[in-house]
């Protein structure tokens, strides 16, 4: 049986179903719609396999709950990346995401920092 091994580590994108441009909730099949093309857009322009776990979850503190969906990302062995390369992919498609979903903000957890990105 072939092994395959790369250098761990994983980005995790939270993106919030709540609409702060609207107010709305959203249904997931949005976001996820926008990940599939964003994921078909990277295999045809850069040969790119990045696939993700889907998870649906929220954000509590204290009284305010937020739906979310968190999307795991990690450095596939048989498609690897440098840690420099990932993490610019992962940015640029929460971006994405975040604008797709209507939202102000976007958390990514990184296995080594967590990062902000903020809509303009």
């Amino acid at each position: 049986m072939p092994r395959h091994a790369a250098l761990a580590f994983y980005a995790s994108v939270l993106v919030g179903l709540e609409s702060r441009t609207t107010g709305f909730l959203l249904d997931k099949e949005v976001v996820l719609l926008r990940l599939r093309a964003l994921q078909e857009q990277l295999i045809f322009e850069n040969g790119l396999y990045l696939s993700a776990t889907v998870t649906e979850c929220s954000i509590q503190l204290g009284e305010h709950r937020v739906p979310h969906l968190r999307l795991d990302f990690f450095n596939n062995p048989k498609a690897s990346m440098t840690p420099d390369a990932f993490k610019p992919i992962i940015e640029k498609m929460a971006g994405h995401l975040m604008r797709a979903a209507g939202q102000l903000l976007v958390i990514i957890e990184f296995s080594d920092e967590t990062v902000m990105l903020e809509a303009d």
